[in-house]
């Protein structure tokens, strides 16, 4: 949804920093998953109310083609009869109608042409949705070679909301320009696909490290009768219906340019503190981790930029939406570009980790859904790689040792064998968990069909 958003408001806003300093609001997200973990059903449901507003303008073309038609059939009659009078009298020949052209706000198409197309009729930007990503990724694997290096740089400016200039040999269009090519992506893609995609040079070029990345748990698919109540998503239409309407700024020349958002003076303040804070820490890392943490400082401005103009989409801001980012904006966006950093951590030590490694994840995060606490047979019964006899246990001492739990004993069972219970004693970097879960809560169900919309709506509202 962040990058629905973003890709809603396009270059119609940028947040003002400094004089030479301004952030658009363009966002590449990730959800990164093995085939079947649901990526698909989640990205459509964030997105579902934007899709609704592009299937009602698509549904428009047919009558604007008929009354194009029309127009043009007319038009024609217009210019023979002033090639057979108006032209001696000297009276301006008819103007041509001009083919409809409906406003795109998602599109999946991935190649710079195709794109460029789009943007230049519909110059506040587009959101490009895609089921695999690694096609996108894929695609620019030329830049191993050098043939690719070009169209990278064009993505790169693209979220940037940079100029966009396309010259082609062929088509009634030989020269593109696109004044701000503001361009969000959202899309799905396998670990091994992503592995792949930062091993072929995406990291050091700087793409891979602008993607924020989503690596949700693996966990059992499981049938709920659940949904967004109405209300919910009331409001998520009526947040990208506003958001669509917010437009640019005309300058004398009657030329497009983006509405600049100051930040306020405390405002400021904060970010000044983060951003020096995060040098400090960016010092810490190296490889990929360092290119990352380079590029969510611009992040947190972004999301600034995007909570602020939701406060105005809600009915919390002036109706003119050009008042300043205000201190809890930026702490918001902190908060969530440390979180996608730490998402970045686990991801990369989830796709460098050893088989060793892997298969110690795969037992914590078992453990974690029976409620962080088993026994060598249950692990033995359950986790299929570890059925050997003393293979479970061996596991679960390795765990031990490494301190990721205990050894509790519980009183003997009914043949007076005492029974160790092992437990763990930290939380999983690699689930992303906040509390060790207890029995049976690997799955949630949550039904809101049926709650009233005023009850709906205060139980969101925290949200």
């Amino acid at each position: 949804m962040l990058c629905g958003l973003a890709g809603a408001i396009g270059a119609t806003r940028r947040i003002a920093i400094s004089t030479t300093w301004h952030e658009p609001c363009v966002l590449w997200g990730a959800i990164i998953g093995e085939s079947g973990t649901q990526k698909s059903p989640a990205q459509k449901t964030a997105l579902q109310a934007l899709e609704e507003l592009q299937a009602w303008q698509i549904e428009q073309l047919p009558e604007l083609q008929q009354q194009y038609e029309s127009e043009k059939l007319l038009f024609e009659s217009d210019k023979k009869l002033w090639h057979s009078k108006g032209r001696t009298k000297g009276e301006p020949p008819p103007e041509a109608p001009q083919p409809p052209v409906i406003p795109r706000y998602i599109v999946s198409d991935q190649t710079i042409e195709a794109l460029a197309d789009r943007l230049h009729e519909n110059n506040r930007g587009l959101l490009v949705v895609n089921d695999e990503l690694s096609s996108w990724l894929g695609g620019m694997d030329r830049y191993r070679s050098g043939q690719g290096r070009g169209e990278v740089g064009q993505w790169l400016s693209m979220h940037q909301a940079g100029r966009l200039l396309i010259d082609r040999k062929t088509g009634d269009k030989k020269t593109i320009f696109v004044r701000c090519a503001a361009v969000s992506i959202v899309g799905g893609i396998t670990p091994s696909a992503f592995q792949r995609a930062i091993g072929s040079g995406h990291m050091e070029n700087g793409l891979a490290a602008r993607l924020l990345v989503v690596m949700p748990p693996r966990r059992p698919k499981r049938w709920v009768e659940s949904r967004l109540s109405q209300s919910m998503e009331k409001r998520i239409e009526r947040l990208y219906a506003r958001m669509l309407v917010l437009d640019f700024a005309a300058d004398d020349n009657e030329i497009p340019s983006p509405v600049d958002l100051p930040l306020e003076p405390d405002a400021l303040a904060e970010f000044r503190r983060f951003v020096d804070e995060h040098g400090r820490e960016q010092m810490e890392y190296d490889g990929h981790l360092a290119s990352v943490w380079s590029k969510l400082e611009a992040m947190v401005a972004r999301f600034a930029l995007l909570f602020s103009l939701i406060r105005w989409a809600e009915g919390e801001a002036p109706a003119e939406m050009q008042e300043p980012v205000k201190i809890e904006d930026v702490k918001a966006g902190i908060a969530l570009a440390q979180w996608f950093g730490n998402e970045w951590k686990r991801l990369l030590q989830t796709i460098h980790e050893s088989d060793d490694d892997r298969d110690q994840r795969k037992l914590i995060e078992w453990v974690e859904r029976k409620g962080g606490s088993t026994t060598a047979r249950e692990v033995q019964m359950g986790c299929r790689w570890l059925r050997e006899a003393g293979a479970a246990e061996a596991a679960l001492e390795h765990l031990v040792k490494a301190d990721w739990g205990n050894w509790e004993p519980t009183p003997p069972g009914r043949r007076g064998q005492p029974t160790r219970h092992f437990r763990l004693s930290k939380l999983s970097t690699v689930n992303g968990n906040s509390e060790l879960p207890r029995e049976n809560t690997n799955t949630v169900d949550v039904d809101t069909v049926d709650i009233p919309e005023s009850q709906a709506d205060e139980e969101w509202g925290e949200v």
